[in-house]
This record gives structure tokens, C-alpha cells and sequence, in this order.
């Protein structure tokens, strides 16, 4: 049985352990370097940044 995941559901999850793998260590990063590290596209990632409260 698949587990509620609350509003990181249907595979939203996955790209935010992206985005926070690629933050890990770095005290600054731009949306564009991170698109290009964590191989999303811009819209993918301001869509997991802003679901982040």
C-alpha cells in the first residue's frame, strides 16, 4: 500500500531531494545553477521552492 505523501505526492518528492542535494554545502546558488546540477528544468525547481514553507 502506497503512503500519503501530503502535498509532495505524486513524485514532487523526488525533485526536491534534488534540490536539496544540490544545495547541500554551498552557501549561495542560483535557481539557474541549480537547474543545471540537479538537471531540472527553471519551472520544476521554483515550483519545489515555493512548496517549501
Amino acid at each position: 500500500m502506497r503512503k500519503n505523501c501530503g502535498k509532495y505526492g505524486g513524485g514532487q518528492i523526488h525533485y526536491l531531494l534534488f534540490v536539496l542535494y544540490t544545495l547541500d554545502g554551498q552557501k549561495t546558488m542560483t535557481q539557474k545553477k541549480i537547474c543545471n546540477s540537479a538537471g531540472l528544468t527553471k519551472p520544476t525547481v521554483n515550483n519545489v521552492i515555493r512548496s517549501v514553507p
